[in-house]
């Protein structure tokens, strides 16, 4: 919670006055798919990050009356620092083959994947876009 959710609380203190003062800006916020679709020793990670979803719907109905958008991208397990401890200490062909099998496009997300759907979220392409879970999880979702 510490690192999930006070983040999200401290950034709407500090951020949305200045934001409804210009009656524009976009909060995107990182969830994760565990958020809908909790997988098996990650009860907590999941919870803190429903948690971050939750949060991301309510600020997007409290801001939207100023112009302020919320959003929230739901990730798959991607290829960053964290793939170990998904994998429950250790990073090993056989555990990312287990991952890989439960995510229909058939790979890990990437940073890039990501950074393009909070680029899009946050551009005006998107403008009328606030309350979301976006997943960026190769289909994960799905099944």
């Amino acid at each position: 919670m510490k690192i999930n959710v006070s983040p999200l609380y401290h950034s709407a203190k500090v951020i949305q006055p200045f934001f409804a003062q210009q009656h524009h800006g976009v909060f995107v916020n990182i969830s994760s798919i565990s958020a809908a679709r909790p997988r098996p020793h990650l009860v907590w990670y999941a919870g803190s990050k429903g948690a971050v979803s939750a949060i991301t719907k309510g600020l997007a109905a409290e801001f939207a009356s100023v112009g302020v958008r919320c959003n929230a991208i739901c990730p798959v397990v991607a290829e960053t620092g964290m793939v170990a401890s998904v994998l429950g200490g250790e990073d090993t062909v056989e555990g990312r083959a287990g991952l890989t099998k439960g995510i229909p496009l058939g790979r890990f997300a990437t940073p890039r994947d990501i950074g393009n759907a909070a680029c899009f979220l946050a551009s005006d392409e998107a403008s009328f876009i606030t309350g979301i879970d976006m997943p960026v999880d190769g289909g994960r979702a799905l099944q």
